[in-house]
């Protein structure tokens, strides 16, 4: 009964939200692309999160961390963890890569995709596939694109995933900082095949020079204006304390018509410090919405398909005391990681003391709108430290 109570109230909750926001609507309209989203890797049809942990010496080890049913009180159930990958030292260096999570192979499971630093301009990009095994020889990672040195710097990119051309499989999308400060979206389309040339980038968009430097932008994908393509979010933070939320709209090759949804004259999201952003279909409505974590709050921007500034301004979520610190201090993505719809905020915070907590952001039954991390799994000093570990979003 508790547990049945706890999501009609949250689904309540959720609806007032919409309310308050100006978007309700006809509930689980068009519906987004929506394999990123559940983020599920073992195929049990909950999310997951995943994690790269760095061993030493080229050594790497990939843990699922599963979800697991809501306690009786509608909380978030208790985790576990297991690995699921591990490589011999001097193998894999975790150091030198970027990953996002989403299901590039199409199979229905969450995978991994890491953009590999070679040094020189040489990169290489890495499929780690989701399984239901276990174990460190569970997967393996298999590469699907290779370029030579002199051709490809992973150092001034950065990285989204999303099905932003609609053939059901994720695609890795990147921001590319060219010397002239102009801006490139590359897609590396998601693929079934295995071998160097699997994936070959396109451009779908080429901003003019002196766009903004990447270092003061942060990047999501998830479908905003509800068409069933996954777009590229970013949220750029400009000079004297200005923030723009711009979303590059996809069309059949993905992103490539940009447009700001949100624009603000006082606000300092300290991208590049403390600022995340992750999308998760919060209200129901058919479109994904962008949750943004910035100096210990959450600003919650709901999907739209108005292309005008000011038609998604955000609802900050009160938080419970002391919560401000968790989210400074940790690495945030989403994911359906318990039995309600429309995904979590989930994030793996860095006790400082060399232990690890990792939290699902929910409601409290005794205050409809407080909303509080609550832990679901710990790792004492010295187990699992967040310097040696890198969450796939």
């Amino acid at each position: 009964m508790g547990n049945r109570w706890w999501r009609r109230a949250r689904r309540l909750v959720s609806i007032g939200l919409a309310a308050m926001l100006g978007t309700l609507g006809a509930v689980m309209a068009a519906g987004p692309a929506a394999a990123d989203l559940k983020r599920d890797f073992n195929g049990d049809g909950r999310g997951d999160l995943l994690a790269l942990f760095d061993y030493g010496n080229g050594s790497t080890g990939l843990w699922v961390f599963p979800g697991a049913p809501n306690q009786s009180n509608g909380q978030p159930g208790q985790i576990g963890n297991y690995m699921a990958w591990e490589t011999p030292p001097g193998s894999y260096w975790i150091g030198v890569t970027k990953n996002v999570a989403g299901d590039f192979n199409g199979d229905g499971r969450t995978d991994i995709m890491s953009l590999y630093d070679y040094g020189n301009g040489e990169a290489g990009l890495f499929i780690i596939p989701g399984t239901g095994g276990s174990g460190p020889n569970a997967t393996d990672a298999y590469r699907v694109w290779w370029s030579p040195p002199g051709n490809f710097w992973p150092s001034v990119v950065k990285l989204a995933a999303g099905d932003v051309n609609g053939d059901g499989k994720d695609d890795l999308l990147a921001m590319y900082n060219y010397p002239d400060n102009s801006m490139g979206i590359f897609v590396f389309p998601g693929t079934a095949s295995v071998g160097d040339g699997s994936s070959n980038p396109y451009m779908t968009w080429h901003s003019v020079p002196h766009w903004y430097p990447l270092s003061e932008v942060e990047f999501t994908a998830g479908d905003i204006n509800g068409d069933g393509r996954d777009d590229l979010v970013g949220l750029w933070d400009y000079p004297n304390s200005t923030a723009i939320l711009w979303v590059w709209a996809s069309g059949a090759s993905g992103p490539d018509d940009e447009y700001q949804i949100y624009f603000d004259w006082n606000w300092e999201p300290n991208v590049g410090q403390r600022a995340q952003l992750t999308t998760l279909n919060w209200n129901y409505d058919g479109k994904d919405d962008i949750a943004v974590v910035s100096n210990g709050k959450i600003r919650m921007f709901n999907g739209t398909d108005q292309r005008q500034t000011g038609y998604s301004n955000p609802h900050v979520l009160p938080l419970a005391n002391g919560s401000d610190v968790v989210l400074a201090r940790s690495v945030i993505t989403s994911a359906e990681i318990d039995d309600t719809p429309g995904g979590e905020l989930v994030g793996m915070f860095d006790n400082l003391n060399g232990g690890t907590t990792m939290w699902v952001l929910s409601g409290s039954p005794n205050n409809l709108f407080e909303w509080t991390p609550t832990q679901v799994w710990y790792a004492p000093p010295g187990h699992f430290p967040m310097n040696r570990t890198k969450v796939a979003r």
